[in-house]
């Protein structure tokens, strides 16, 4: 089962154009006020986190791909590619047998408070600020890594099937 969340540019649209005209009024203001410097240093900031919106959230797409149990007897493994016009790269793959913990959050502070601090974040949603955000927690050489990803409810559920019960087991053992 793969799922490639719907592109919703306005906000990152509106974001990046909006960089781009303050860098704009920044340098021209810049050559009519005496510390040009500093208001040139501002106009390139501007610009440099306008191009990143629009690289990172205008120009890439994500498509996550759970694989289920072959005929192999296979383990269930989850990827996260990502899509640039008609090149895809896997960004991540790994067994769900190391996934703890799946949660609809925008913030990480809000799994974080849940399940520990991370030791790792990744931002892998094609969207900016998105609503359908989840948080995917993975254990990784000892390490609590934490993806954040764009779901829809049949595919987040699908992963939480897929999930084993760690937490379940630890709370009746104490």
């Amino acid at each position: 089962m793969y799922y490639k969340p719907k592109k919703q540019p306005k906000k990152a649209g509106i974001s990046s154009v909006l960089l781009y005209g303050a860098a704009a009024l920044l340098y021209v203001t810049g050559e009519f006020i005496s510390p040009r410097l500093v208001y040139q240093a501002a106009a390139l900031v501007c610009v440099a986190v306008a191009l990143f919106i629009t690289g990172r959230y205008l120009l890439t797409d994500y498509k996550y791909v759970l694989k289920d149990i072959d005929q192999r007897g296979a383990e269930v493994t989850f990827s996260i590619i990502k899509i640039n016009g008609q090149r895809e790269v896997a960004m991540a793959n790994f067994k769900m047998l190391s996934a703890f913990a799946l949660e609809k959050c925008k913030r990480l502070a809000t799994f974080e408070a849940i399940h520990g601090k991370a030791d790792k974040y990744y931002n892998y949603c094609t969207n900016l600020s998105s609503d359908d955000a989840y948080k995917l927690g993975i254990d990784f050489n000892g390490m609590k890594v934490v993806f954040s990803i764009e779901l829809s409810d049949e595919m987040a559920q699908r992963i939480r099937d897929c999930i084993p019960c760690k937490d379940v087991n630890e709370d009746k053992a104490q």
